[in-house]
């Protein structure tokens, strides 16, 4: 109702690959909407509205292999919406704000729009063609559809590093609560459709996407794949439940996930994994260990299943598959001890991950020798874990930060890392705050006034200025 209140409306129809797809907008804000108009940031996040919706539900038809499951699809960006989107069946609502941009966007906010157009698109399968059959299965949709943006993404936008844009908005809040005494499961007993608003959070956002990555690294894209094709035919204009789900994929994959279920959808909290590397007589030992981060997850394990990156001194790097059967796995390696060891490369595991006292040095030191754009991103996160959990001197992360963000030009990395350091120096600083924020103000001020620098780059560190400036020549 807000949103048509606040007509006169415009439309823009344009048929693309057949199908016919409209755009509604308020006629006072129609010249400023992306209708046919491309904004490229290195082939990701661009492309006019329409068309970033329409290769959304091609790629959603082969995924699937089942045709878009209703007769119109229009989108509208809707005023005052306190949502990033919604998925009514053919009509879907965007957020104005968020599509339609008041000064020059930034990266991560092109990669978000595009990243919402995919989410919302998916849900048409994965939400309204088969739906839940309750609010304590919402992540059945909310989950999934996040996922399915990211795979989605990955594929139609290769340059954007959706991956690396998946693990930094979704895992570090989804680890931020899950670790805490306040965590619930992803499935949770509902009374009613009241006590359903208590749903909606980090756990069924973000923890169950980055579950649902754990899931189909257990069982390959191709079972999951067609366990999804499956369950989708089995409940076709229908409702389904999460058990249903699994059903269907373990038959695809010829797997019995019960266990994996109880331990990811039923069962409270998240594992902490801790590295251990010991020098042995011809080589050395890594004992990777499983622990819960809270008491009220109980002792039983999680099945996981990981990767890790060893780098050796002269920094070639290798990666090997580890699958936990028990509380601790343990490894044996020829040759010198590894310059830096990480549990959980490319991001398939859901878990923390406490490195050994070694690696931090190394990350903390010569973490621009690690190219891997997702790998960068997981490190830094690990060092700030570590800071939250007081494991790591808040002073330690900010040096890193500081003689890092000089020569940083990621536009997507860069802006995260200026988010921690600016919040470690206002709230973490404790006696070493005005040394930190004076070295913080001058490396924000040469970054922001930096014309060589991407504009995302520029305008976080001068938000970041204002934020934590204090200094004469600051206010000034």
């Amino acid at each position: 109702f807000v949103a048509f209140a606040a007509g006169p409306w415009q439309t823009r129809t344009r048929t693309v690959g057949g199908r016919t797809i409209t755009m509604w907008v308020r006629a006072s804000r129609a010249r400023e909407a992306d209708a046919d108009l491309d904004h490229p940031v290195d082939g990701a996040g661009g492309g006019s509205l329409i068309e970033m919706n329409a290769r959304a539900i091609r790629w959603m038809e082969q995924y699937t292999g089942r045709a878009y499951p209703f007769q119109k699809y229009e989108f509208l960006l809707a005023p005052a919406f306190p949502f990033g989107g919604m998925e009514h069946p053919g009509a879907v609502f965007y957020n104005e704000e968020s599509f339609i941009f008041r000064e020059p966007p930034t990266r991560n906010q092109l990669l978000g729009r595009e990243a919402t157009v995919y989410h919302e698109v998916s849900h048409q399968w994965f939400g309204d063609f088969t739906t839940m059959r309750w609010f304590d299965d919402l992540w059945l949709k909310e989950g999934f559809a996040t996922y399915i943006a990211a795979v989605m993404q990955s594929q139609l936008s290769p340059a954007s590093n959706s991956w690396r844009t998946f693990f930094l908005r979704n895992k570090p809040v989804a680890y931020a609560t899950d670790a805490t005494r306040g965590t619930t499961p992803v499935w949770q007993t509902l009374g009613n459709l009241d006590q359903a608003k208590s749903n909606y959070g980090a756990i069924v956002y973000n923890k169950a996407p980055g579950i649902l990555k754990q899931l189909n690294f257990l069982v390959g894209d191709a079972a999951f794949r067609a366990g999804l094709q499956s369950y989708l035919a089995s409940h076709a204009y229908g409702n389904a439940t999460w058990r249903d789900l699994l059903g269907a994929i373990g038959s695809a994959a010829h797997q019995d996930l019960d266990a994996w279920g109880d331990a990811y959808v039923l069962r409270a909290g998240m594992p902490i994994i801790t590295q251990r590397v010991t020098p042995e007589r011809e080589g050395w030992r890594l004992e990777l260990t499983q622990q819960p981060a809270q008491a009220l997850s109980g002792q039983t394990t999680w099945p996981i299943r990981t990767r890790v990156l060893i780098a050796d001194s002269a920094g070639a790097e290798r990666i090997v598959p580890v699958t936990f059967s028990g509380t601790t796995t343990t490894r044996h390696f020829q040759g010198t001890l590894p310059r830096l060891v990480f549990a959980n490369a490319g991001d398939n595991a859901y878990a923390l991950v406490r490195m050994d006292s070694a690696s931090t040095r190394t990350v903390l030191t010569s973490l621009d020798a690690f190219v891997d754009p997702l790998q960068q991103a997981m490190l830094w996160s690990t060092l700030w874990d570590e800071v939250r959990d007081a494991r790591l001197a808040p002073a330690a992360f900010v040096d890193a930060a500081l003689k890092a963000l000089p020569g940083e030009r990621d536009d997507q990395l860069a802006p995260w890392i200026v988010g921690r350091t600016a919040r470690a120096v206002d709230a973490y600083g404790c006696r070493d705050e005005s040394r930190l924020r004076v070295q913080a103000e001058s490396v924000f001020a040469a970054g922001a006034g930096d014309s060589t620098r991407s504009y995302s780059i520029r305008k976080a560190q001068l938000d970041a200025l204002i934020a934590i400036g204090r200094s004469d020549m600051v206010l000034a």
